[in-house]
């Protein structure tokens, strides 16, 4: 249900861009603007629609996925780490149980353009595995940079 509901939030964001693009185009070439089909070729409406159609409902698939992070110790050893790391890319902790973290932008601008998709959620299914769903690049890189984290305050704590 949510890949359908993230779907159709693209359909429409695409579209309302299109229109928006279509209308200062039309404007700065001074069309009128009741003719909108005319400022396109025959039949050219129809494929940039179904464009839009196929790009909203992949693009989902390939923008937000799930991905896992091996933890070594606690889920606790790794609570600090990771509220800093959201923290420091302007993310706010809105919900907490014991084996998960929800955490949402606090940027506006990063809201409407994910149309509200922002949540990055940490949630331990095994005692060392740690999934991490929201925003593929940012999952990619929060992960990345827990893990950097992690190492390096394990280091410190051997030497």
């Amino acid at each position: 249900m949510k890949y359908l509901i993230r779907s159709v939030k693209y359909l429409l964001y695409f579209a309302l861009l299109f229109c928006i693009i279509t209308l200062i185009i039309a404007l700065l070439m001074n069309h009128d603007i009741t003719q909108f089909s005319g400022l396109f070729v025959e039949g050219a409406l129809w494929k940039i629609i179904g464009v839009f159609v196929l790009v909203s409902a992949v693009y989902p698939l390939f923008g937000f996925k799930k991905n896992h992070l091996v933890i070594d110790g606690e889920f606790a050893n790794y609570r600090d780490i990771i509220v800093e790391t959201m923290q420091a890319a302007d993310y706010k902790l809105v919900e907490e149980t014991s084996s998960k973290l929800v955490f949402r932008t606090v940027k506006t601008a990063v809201k409407f353009s994910r149309m509200w998709e922002d949540a990055v959620t940490y949630e331990l299914k095994d005692n060392n595995e740690l999934v991490v769903d929201g925003p593929y690049k940012d999952t990619l890189r929060f992960i990345r940079t827990i893990s950097y984290r992690h190492g390096m305050n394990q280091q410190k704590e051997e030497e």
